[in-house]
C-alpha cells in the first residue's frame, strides 16, 4: 500500500519463495524487498544464487531484505549474501520508502572476492587500502526515479558487460585462492595428518572455487 501510493506500480507480492524464484528466473524486477522468514526456501542462499547468476537474468537487482531477528549472527550471513540493505521490523512506511531512494540514486558500487558479490560495505580506509576493484552495476530503478531513458535492449547490454568485469575479477580471485588454500593443505597431507575440521572447511572452500573457475573460464581468454 505503501508502495502504491507513493506511485510504484506493477507491484507483485509472494507468501512463498517458491513463486518468487520462479518469477526472478523469468522477470527482471526493479527491486525486490523479502523477509527473511519467507517460507519455501533459504533466503541468504536465494540471494546468493542472486548474485553469483544461479538464479534469474539480473544478478544486480537490489534487494532489501526486513527481519524481526537482530541477531548478529543472522545479519552478518544475510548481508554476505549480497542483499543490499536490511531493515528491521516494525517498520513505518517513509523508512522502507526512504530506502528505495537511497538504493536507486546512492547505491554502493559492488565488489568482488573470492567469496563474495555484492555491495561494497568496507569503511573507506579498508577501501582506499584495498586494490580490490569496485564495479558500478546496472541500476533500471535510478533510470526511473530521475527521468533518464532506458530500453530493455541497453539494459541487457549494461548486464552482460558487468557481467564480464564481474567474471574477470573473480576468475583472478578465485585462482588466488586456490592457491593459497592448496599451500595450506599440501604440508598436512605431506605429514599425513587427519583432517580436522579446519582442514575440511579448507577442502570445501577449494571444491567452491574450483567449480566457480570451471563455470566462469569458459569462452574467455
Amino acid at each position: 500500500q505503501a508502495l502504491a501510493r507513493a506511485g510504484y506500480c506493477e507491484l507483485r507480492d509472494f507468501d512463498s519463495l517458491t513463486g518468487f524464484a520462479d518469477l526472478v528466473a523469468v522477470a527482471q524486477p526493479d527491486l525486490i524487498f523479502m523477509d527473511v522468514a519467507m517460507p519455501g526456501g533459504d533466503v541468504p542462499a536465494l540471494v546468493s544464487d542472486l548474485r553469483h547468476s544461479r538464479l534469474g537474468v539480473n544478478p544486480y537487482l537490489p534487494v532489501v531484505l526486513t527481519t524481526w531477528d537482530t541477531g548478529q549472527a543472522l545479519v552478518r550471513k544475510l548481508l554476505d549474501a549480497g542483499a543490499d540493505d536490511l531493515l528491521v521490523k516494525p517498520l513505518s512506511s517513509r523508512p522502507l520508502l526512504d530506502r528505495i531512494e537511497i538504493v536507486g540514486l546512492h547505491r554502493k558500487p559492488f565488489v568482488v572476492t573470492s567469496d563474495y558479490i555484492g555491495p561494497d560495505r568496507r569503511k573507506e580506509e579498508a577501501r582506499r587500502d584495498s586494490s580490490v576493484p569496485l564495479i558500478e552495476v546496472p541500476n533500471p530503478i535510478r533510470a526511473k526515479l530521475t527521468g533518464e531513458p532506458l530500453d530493455a535492449k541497453a539494459l541487457q547490454q549494461a548486464i552482460r558487460a558487468t557481467n564480464e568485469q564481474v567474471n574477470q575479477q573473480r576468475l583472478r580471485a578465485a585462482a588466488f585462492r586456490i592457491v593459497f588454500v592448496t599451500q595450506q593443505i599440501i604440508p598436512l597431507y605431506q605429514a599425513e595428518l587427519s583432517p580436522d575440521d579446519g582442514t575440511l572447511t579448507m577442502l570445501r572452500d577449494l571444491i567452491v572455487s574450483v567449480e566457480d573457475i570451471q563455470r566462469r573460464v569458459v569462452n574467455t581468454e
